[in-house]
């Protein structure tokens, strides 16, 4: 951890701040939080949050007319919310602490965020009134007060995002307190628990996290359906239970994330552009990813097969998982894009493993790709974590490297087909060949786009003639 003064000044939002303060200063101000964790660690925090013994509107009067700040309007007049363009659309909240500053550390939950300081001391003096750095050093996760999470069992979840951000190991004390609070949580996620669990989607090593929703009870709770899957065995194409599993599919794609363009060195920097863009609720496509991967195979307990040979079957569970998962996205405070996003991932993870079976062409390539749309990058990701997941008895080093080519060609055509315009459109079509339905003309316009991929036509006259000869003799 580094020094905490050259930290904050080193970020130009907090100097803005202080700067920005000028004669409020002599009142009690506090920098609190998870940003002060941030700028232990040289981390740049997303924001910084203020505490206000004083009159918070005042402070926020003297930001606004003093900087570039700009106030969200929000109801709740003892909480402000501030943005700056200058520094890249980082926030300040500002807060009434009427309770003072050791009342509201203590209610942080964890002592990793339960410190503070003091913007009008010149020393700028830590606040650490439980043990926040001792913690840190040791890197454990450890409460405020015994309480803490039993009267606010969310703040697990801030726990578990705290130990995947900053390293730490859970104190057995508080995963006594975690486990205990557990049982608070329900199925029907909030606003507020959807947040929480959000960051943990966007912090880093996300197979821990899981991990250790799952140890503390956490995750049967929010998510029972997974629950079914833990302990379940495989047939010998894995080495692995389905739980198990799930978690090295996560792991596997973390890696991938890390390292794009070692498996797509062609399409890698713009495959990891497009993850990092929103996709639904503020979350990111990688989040949303990660979360698919977490449910790709919660099908598979209720289709589970025995067979007299005790060979173990789940034919048809990535079509349950696509309807268990339906279920999930609608209790989720998502929008329609993101419950889309989930059931489309889980319920096509099969289908390149399927494609590879009934012999690859460029259009069966092609039709897959046109049924997942833009989701195509995204479920190659899935399938290619999945089955490097995989790696039983049965699963061969060659078959593996041919699910890798196979996938490295679907990724190609789908670039390919999102920068080459079609020759022809449907009114094309129609004026070529009056009275066809609309099933015919998409089979005619597919058609073309595979010759067109083929280099069988790559001209206008070339589409003419090939979906209507007669009409390409007539009028070419």
């Amino acid at each position: 951890m580094g020094e905490i003064r050259k930290a904050l000044f080193s970020d130009p939002l907090f100097l803005s701040v202080r700067e920005s303060l000028g004669e409020v200063l002599p009142n009690k101000i506090f920098i609190f939080g998870r940003c002060i964790t941030d700028f232990l660690f040289l981390k740049t925090p997303r924001g910084i949050l203020l505490g206000c013994e004083c009159d918070a509107s005042k402070v926020v009067s003297n930001l606004c007319k003093s900087s570039d700040f700009r106030e969200i309007p929000l109801r709740n007049r003892d909480i402000y919310h501030l943005y700056s363009k200058i520094h890249g659309g980082r926030k300040v909240t500002v807060v009434n602490i009427k309770e003072g500053i050791m009342g509201v550390l203590a209610g942080c939950g964890f002592s990793a965020t339960a410190m503070a300081i003091d913007l009008g001391e010149p020393l700028l003096k830590l606040i650490d009134p439980f043990g926040g750095i001792s913690s840190l050093n040791e890197r454990k996760l450890r409460l405020t007060k015994k309480s803490a999470l039993l009267l606010d069992p969310a703040k697990i979840f801030v726990g578990v995002e705290l130990c995947a951000s900053f390293g730490l190991s859970v104190s057995d004390e508080t995963m006594l307190s975690i486990k205990d609070a557990s049982c608070r949580l329900s199925s029907n996620i909030t606003p507020r628990i959807w947040k929480a669990f959000s960051r943990i989607l966007e912090a880093p090593d996300f197979t821990s996290s899981a991990k250790l929703l799952r140890n503390t009870g956490v995750l049967s709770r929010i998510l029972p359906e997974i629950e079914r899957i833990y302990g379940i065995p495989q047939n010998y194409y894995h080495h692995l239970g389905v739980w198990e599993h799930t978690i090295e599919t996560i792991s596997f794609l973390d890696d991938i994330f890390k390292e794009t363009s070692n498996y797509f060195p062609a399409y890698g920097r713009r495959i990891s552009k497009r993850l990092e863009r929103s996709l639904d609720s503020g979350l990111s496509r990688k989040s949303f990813l990660l979360l698919a991967a977490l449910l790709h195979d919660i099908g598979k307990a209720e289709c589970m097969k025995v067979e007299p040979s005790g060979r173990i079957r789940f034919r048809g569970h990535h079509i349950a998982g696509e309807r268990l998962v339906s279920g999930i996205a609608r209790r989720l405070p998502i929008g329609n894009a993101g419950r889309m996003y989930l059931r489309d991932l889980v319920g096509n993870h099969m289908i390149f493993g399927f494609l590879l079976k009934r012999g690859e062409t460029v259009k069966e390539r092609l039709r897959a790709i046109f049924e997942l749309g833009s989701n195509c990058p995204d479920v190659v990701l899935l399938s290619l974590a999945d089955r490097l997941a995989t790696r039983g008895e049965a699963s061969t080093e060659e078959e593996l490297e041919r699910f890798r080519r196979l996938l490295s060609r679907v990724v190609a055509d789908y670039f390919w087909c999102v920068e080459t315009p079609q020759i022809l459109d449907g009114a094309d079509i129609i004026a070529l060949k009056s009275g066809i339905g609309g099933k015919e003309i998409r089979e005619n316009l597919f058609s073309i786009r595979v010759a067109q991929r083929e280099g069988i036509i790559s001209t206008l006259k070339e589409a003419v003639h090939f979906v209507a000869p007669e009409a390409g003799r007539n009028e070419y």
